[in-house]
């Protein structure tokens, strides 16, 4: 499972993190309550479109740092609709608990 998980997101540094072995048993059931309140299909797709809006951001961001000289209004549209996905992300209504 955990091998699906880092080659699906290689860039999130999974590997590390679901690898090392947890404290103690309060954090193993911790996991286990998240992964249970993931199956919940309002709150998965909550994560889901949160994920996808950061995911747009970390690109434009990429585009931004690599782009040379680009003209100025390019630039500022582009970290305009960052900001438009970041807020978004962050506010937007849900019908779970998230």
């Amino acid at each position: 499972m955990i091998s699906t998980v880092v080659a699906r997101h290689p860039e999130a540094g999974l590997d590390e993190l679901l690898s090392r072995p947890l404290p103690d048993v309060a954090a193993v059931r911790f996991r286990q309550a998240v992964v249970r309140d993931l199956q919940s299909a309002p709150l998965l797709g909550a994560v889901r479109e949160f994920c996808r809006s950061m995911a747009g951001g970390r690109h434009r961001r990429e585009v931004l740092s690599s782009a040379g000289d680009a003209a100025r209004w390019q630039r500022l549209a582009q970290v305009t609709a960052n900001t438009a996905d970041y807020v978004r992300a962050t506010t937007a209504p849900s019908d779970g608990p998230c």
